[in-house]
């Protein structure tokens, strides 16, 4: 197949040069620690990685190195993969691309796990990731969020404490679950450390969001669909913390000097969802 003459989106921020090169560490990190016999987990959804960094398990996150191999345009041959064993195209293409990857036997940037922590967030995620478990033969933990319809900044005060009960006592479990998966117990002190350097990671992020508002917007989307990536699978180390440091300042000089995104800024576009990553310069058009 030809490769597509594909352009990548304007970053503006100098922080978000850096989150690559962050990722591709993390990732040799993720391997090193494999082949010393260290515990490494894969992640869907948003599967508590602080857990398991306090725990001293390497989380990996499936869905983010899909993105990486869509912007590097090497998904294509997964996806036609699963196209030929009847996978519908209607499916996650996430999902798909991770089944593909996962069966084909090549050598990849991730390691293969040693079990898998989910948080099923869409409604495919459960189906898609158990053919996963039959192929790789480790055990597994689905967590069951329950559904917030609530505004979070005025009724998450207001959550009913059964909900608040019901997923603590699965986070609860989890911890159990990795304890009897690794053998070995948790640390108080170092649980406690990484879910104060997570909580710092979170509300860094909170910070430069409240930026954001400022018009003209200092950082736009372009920017956030990198920078987000420090809370997928880091957070709870320092590393994440001092990136998000790092992004604060630099959003608030922007802001301090007036400077946006774009000149005369007269619209804004709120983007849910994952970026088109097979081709990000797309975003640059809104721009």
């Amino acid at each position: 197949m030809a490769e597509a003459n594909i352009q990548s989106s304007r970053k503006q921020m100098r922080v978000s040069r850096q989150i690559w090169p962050l990722a591709k560490t993390y990732y040799a990190r993720a391997r090193q620690a494999k082949k010393e016999g260290k515990p490494v987990a894969w992640t869907f959804g948003f599967g508590t990685p602080e857990i398991l960094h306090a725990m001293g398990v390497v989380p990996v996150m499936p869905e983010h190195y899909v993105a990486v191999l869509s912007a590097k345009q090497k998904v294509v041959d997964y996806l036609q993969q699963m196209d030929e064993q009847g996978y519908p195209r209607t499916a996650c293409t996430y999902q798909r691309a991770i089944l593909g990857f996962s069966l084909s036997g090549d050598d990849l940037l991730v390691p293969e796990p040693d079990f898998i922590l989910a948080v099923p967030f869409c409604d495919g995620t459960t189906k898609a990731i158990l053919p996963l478990i039959e192929h790789l033969k480790v055990p597994y933990y689905f967590l069951d969020p329950p559904f917030f319809p609530g505004r979070a900044d005025s009724d998450r005060r207001n959550i009913d404490e059964d909900v608040v009960e019901y997923l603590r006592l699965q986070l609860e479990e989890v911890i159990t679950f990795v304890e009897e998966v690794t053998g070995q117990p948790r640390d108080p002190v170092r649980f406690l450390r990484t879910f104060e350097l997570a909580q710092r990671c979170y509300d860094l992020w909170g910070e430069v969001n409240e930026l954001r508002r400022t018009i003209p917007c200092p950082m736009g989307v372009v920017d956030e669909a990198g920078d987000v990536y420090p809370m997928m699978q880091m957070p709870g180390l320092p590393e994440a913390v001092g990136v998000y440091e790092m992004l604060l300042a630099e959003v608030r000089e922007r802001v301090e000097r007036g400077e946006g995104v774009i000149d005369n800024e007269r619209h804004r576009l709120l983007w849910l969802g994952p970026a088109p990553n097979y081709d990000t310069s797309v975003l640059n058009y809104f721009e």
